[in-house]
């Protein structure tokens, strides 16, 4: 246990992204070219910059920082500083320095059109979404020091843009989005909207009326939200779309489509990649992370970048916070063993995805439950559940079963387009084992002659097979037969599962993946262990899990009912598992064993307490 563990940040600090960047500080003590690891080595430097009772002026990777009695004693001092911070409050963007390498590159990347850049809270990704958007969009001085100091390469103007910002509420543009254009936008773009524009100060964005900004060189920026209509996102055209935070998939093609009108339209995500509270298309589960895995494309080519805490100097992001948000995040839920916490907190303090969030099998934590594949001891008890499918993909997955009880999915398997005939025997040949032709049936109905086969378990030996119920009462149109009789005839010898219903098992699968801490993990030999394991060879049944999610029911007048239940899209796999998990899979040796070893009507336990195996592999012991 971890309980009483002293969990130690300077283990997880990485500055791999800061590598080669360096920051100059002024101060007393002169001019210092440091590394941001050499400036957190110098206790006294970090004392003066953070000193909220001296002057600090932050520009760019430039940071002045005097006392006040030294500049009262420098005159010339202070009116250079009163010069920089008038130059840096006409044009902040010209002193715009990136946090880190991967915010550059995202920055820098025109070459793809969709890019995403997910980061911790507090990272300032919502604000590099919108200077990329800026520097793309208005003219600007190839001379300024976001381009000759700090990495980011200029864009040539070619004209006003129509710019999409979408965000969850358009309260969220008001507070958040409007000001951070208004803070970096050059004064003279911002024109009768800059604070002091011709003595009278600045004009109102009414997002209810007309929610857009119109900047002096042109360009538009027009702000949506998720809560308002799709005609929002499919109205006037736009060359480019930001998008704060995890934006909606039918806001997105919605949007998209009318990008496609101008050769340049663009998209670029900014994100914390973690479970929104009423969203189940958020997080891992989502649509951006199937973009993000290269799952799909939505035509784009796409960009992908991860933004960390420790890209942010302290200057920004003090380290005294950044203590506090890693004890929250990391460091209570490591020492309690809390891993729904653990994994939100990987999502929030490292910008990783919130893996588990708004799945069905939220106990899903791939550290846990992928292992690397191993040769099965041909004692252990394997099983297979089929899902068969005609407009959506036929299924199959293949599990053993230890002597302690633990299941280990080491096969998926999942094809489209093929006839009940046709899987049975792909099926069997895809375990190494055989057909041997058994006789004939005559079909009453149709008149039509089939061949009877039997499966030879040369390869893989199974227990059982089981499938569908609803495959043993419901008969195919063109056959007459149902389902289970095809696959019995064509040699896979299918057994009835359960009729009910995803949701009347959804515990007992949760149960199945839910980490015993007293129990030692298969393959790591750490405590906390799950009851369920899946070999990382089985690469779609991964991808389904983490796509299993929960959706609204809703009725035929389509109001909301206040239960969900878990998607019907994609999930053939978990079909199958759940049909292996309802039959209750428990180890009952293998007749087919080498060693002879298989079930002789035992109890359980008291089998297992007889035998004596010898080791097989070094890992299982068995």
């Amino acid at each position: 246990m971890l309980k009483n563990k002293e969990i130690n940040l300077e283990d997880f600090r990485d500055l791999s992204n800061l590598e080669g960047i360096e920051y100059t500080f002024m101060s007393e003590r002169g001019l210092q070219k440091l590394s941001y690891a050499e400036y957190l080595a110098d206790l006294d430097l970090r004392a003066m910059v953070n000193n909220i009772d001296r002057y600090k002026l932050i520009m760019g990777r430039t940071i002045f920082s005097y006392s006040m009695k030294y500049l009262a004693e420098k005159p010339a001092v202070a009116q250079n500083l009163r010069d920089f911070e008038e130059a840096q409050r006409q044009n902040p963007l010209r002193f715009f320095a990136p946090s880190g390498q991967q915010a550059l590159d995202f920055l820098n990347d025109y070459d793809n059109s969709l890019c995403i850049l997910t980061a911790c809270n507090r990272f300032g990704k919502t604000q590099t979404m919108l200077i990329k958007k800026l520097i793309n969009c208005i003219p600007c001085d190839p001379k300024w020091e976001i381009f000759t100091k700090y990495g980011v390469k200029h864009r040539p103007f070619r004209g006003a843009k129509n710019i999409g910002l979408a965000s969850y509420e358009l309260d969220f543009h008001t507070d958040t989005l409007l000001p951070m254009i208004l803070d970096w936008a050059p004064k003279h773009e911002l024109g009768k909207y800059a604070k002091d524009f011709k003595g009278k100060g600045a004009r109102k964005v009414t997002m209810r009326v007309d929610p857009t900004l119109e900047l002096e060189s042109g360009t538009k920026f027009m702000f949506s939200a998720m809560s308002q209509s799709q005609g929002k996102f499919e109205g006037n055209v736009k060359h480019d779309w930001g998008w704060d935070e995890q934006g909606s998939e039918a806001a997105f093609d919605g949007a998209d489509e009318r990008t496609r009108t101008y050769a340049a339209g663009r998209h670029d995500f900014a994100m914390t990649p973690h479970k929104v509270e009423g969203r189940p298309d958020t997080g891992a589960g989502s649509w951006i992370n199937k973009l993000y895995s290269g799952e799909s494309t939505k035509g784009h080519s796409i960009g992908i970048y991860q933004g960390q805490v420790w890209d942010v100097p302290d200057w920004i992001y003090p380290e005294k916070s950044k203590v506090q948000a890693f004890e929250k995040w990391v460091a209570e839920p490591m020492r309690t063993m809390n891993d729904k916490a653990r994994r939100e907190g990987e999502s929030r303090f490292f910008g990783k995805w919130h893996e588990s969030s708004g799945l069905v099998i939220d106990e899903w934590d791939s550290t846990k439950h992928v292992i690397e594949p191993f040769e099965i001891p041909s004692h252990w008890t394997r099983v297979r559940g089929v899902d068969h499918g005609d407009k959506h993909p036929a299924a199959c997955l293949c599990c053993a079963v230890s002597p302690a009880g633990d299941l280990f999915v080491y096969r998926d398997w999942l094809r489209t387009g093929l006839l009940a005939s046709q899987v049975a025997k792909e099926i069997i040949e895809a375990c190494g084992n055989d057909r041997k032709r058994i006789g004939s049936y005559r079909n009453p109905k149709t008149d039509v002659m089939y061949d009877k086969y039997q499966e030879v378990m040369s390869g893989e030996h199974f227990a059982w097979t089981v499938f569908d119920a609803r495959a043993f009462s419901h008969t195919t149109k063109d056959s007459g037969l149902t389902l289970a009789k095809l696959y019995n005839m064509a040699g896979l010898k299918v057994k009835q599962g359960s009729g009910k219903d995803s949701d009347h098992y959804v515990p007992i699968m949760k149960e199945w993946f839910g980490l015993d801490l007293d129990k030692t993990h298969f393959s790591s030999g750490e405590k906390g262990a799950p009851r369920i394991y899946v070999f990382n060879t089985c690469t779609n049944f991964i991808k389904t899990i983490k796509r299993w999610v929960w959706v609204e029911r809703k009725t035929k007048s389509s109001e909301r009912l206040a239960k969900e239940s878990p998607t019907k899209n994609e999930d053939d796999l978990m079909d199958c598992l759940k049909l292996i998990i309802q039959n209750n899979p428990k180890y009952i040796g293998n007749p087919k064993s080498v060693d002879g070893d298989f079930y002789d009507g035992l109890d359980d336990y008291e089998c297992a307490s007889r035998r004596k195996y010898k080791p097989l592999d070094s890992r299982t012991g068995y």
